[in-house]
């Protein structure tokens, strides 16, 4: 990352805010490289299947795509026979990593169609496993059959999926 930003000026192009209020942007040199793209490539980073849904579709693709090709060829973080994803580093937790049928890593959460548990303080779903599911107070807990119920009264999905 260094080599790619240090002593030069960048672009932030910003597409959102995400639940704490921070900036989700992407960072570009003033001749367009995109840092976040490079760093995927090199197997430095993961793409954030959480603020996809932000990406313009080019982008979408084009992370994908770098992410399974580090991936595929066991450079940088995919050296690792079992990476850890960020969020679980933070968590201290220990995710699935979900593939979809051509091997490309997708959000767990287009997989999963059981059971959720909502907090009826932030109105936010989590899944079973992910971090925070245990740790909605009991008084706040609601338990949902499935994601769709959830967003039916109002829920939204945690960021914290891969």
């Amino acid at each position: 990352m260094s080599n790619l930003v240090f002593e030069k000026t960048v672009n932030l192009v910003c597409t959102a805010l995400d639940e704490y209020q921070r900036l989700v942007c992407k960072v570009l040199l003033p001749s367009g490289e995109d840092v976040d793209l490079d760093q995927i490539k090199a197997g430095m980073a993961w793409h954030y299947k959480q603020f996809q849904r932000q990406q313009s579709a080019t982008d979408r693709t084009e992370y994908g795509a770098a992410e399974d090709a580090a991936r595929r060829a066991r450079i940088g973080l995919w050296a690792d026979s079992h990476p850890v994803q960020t969020q679980d580093f933070r968590h201290r937790t220990q995710s699935q990593m979900c593939l979809d049928n051509s091997d490309h890593r997708i959000a767990c959460s287009d997989t999963y169609d059981g059971p959720v548990r909502g907090n009826r303080r932030s109105m936010i779903y989590h899944w079973p496993g992910r971090p925070n599911y245990d740790d909605i107070a009991d008084q706040n807990r609601v338990p949902f059959p499935n994601a769709v119920a959830a967003e039916a009264v109002g829920y939204r999905a945690a960021r914290n999926c891969p």
